[in-house]
């Protein structure tokens, strides 16, 4: 569980695991997973089939996911993974063959291999990158000598960004009260 644990132990333990078995209830594709993957230790990601699939912990969580939320059956707790990275399940009467079939053939992923080629930094930034050339219709090469039009503007947006933002975060207090 995030919060419970040092980073440090986290990648000691991973760098000691044969594969890890990632129960994600609700979070796509977290940190401690890619981490996982970038230390090319596969997993088998018992997944979900829609938004809503398990318990919540308590009462204050029932109500979560709106009635629309449950329904929507795309839901996945691993949607940047593929066949190098591990095995993924969604059944629990799956759990014992994708156990089988990851000790039989563990060694055959190599999920690192799928981080450095689609999840890297450079990966990402060129992909960003991209997308503003599209969508902006700027070069990726003629970004390196954009400027600031006028900074002092720049300066008042942001104090007033700043402001919004706290007015925001009081209405929300209010709210709750």
């Amino acid at each position: 569980m995030y919060g419970e644990y040092q980073e440090k132990d986290y990648l000691y333990v991973v760098q000691k695991a044969k594969y890890v078995i990632w129960v994600g209830c609700a979070e796509s594709q977290g940190i401690a997973l890619q981490e996982t993957l970038a230390c090319n230790v596969p997993i088998l990601v018992w997944d979900v089939e829609k938004l809503g699939d398990w318990q919540p912990k308590n009462k204050s969580e029932e109500n979560f996911f709106s009635e629309k939320e449950r329904k929507y059956t795309k839901a996945t707790s691993a949607p940047y993974f593929s066949q190098r990275c591990g095995i993924v399940f969604i059944s629990e009467k799956k759990l014992n063959s994708a156990i089988e079939t990851m000790e039989q053939k563990y060694n055959t992923f190599h999920p690192r291999s799928y981080v450095v080629k689609n999840l890297s930094l450079e990966v990402q930034a060129y992909a960003f990158l991209t997308l503003y050339e599209k969508h902006y219709s700027m070069s990726i090469e003629s970004g390196f000598s954009e400027k600031l039009f006028d900074n002092k503007n720049w300066i008042t947006n942001h104090v007033i960004d700043k402001g919004l933002v706290s007015i925001e975060k009081m209405l929300m207090y209010l709210r709750r009260e």
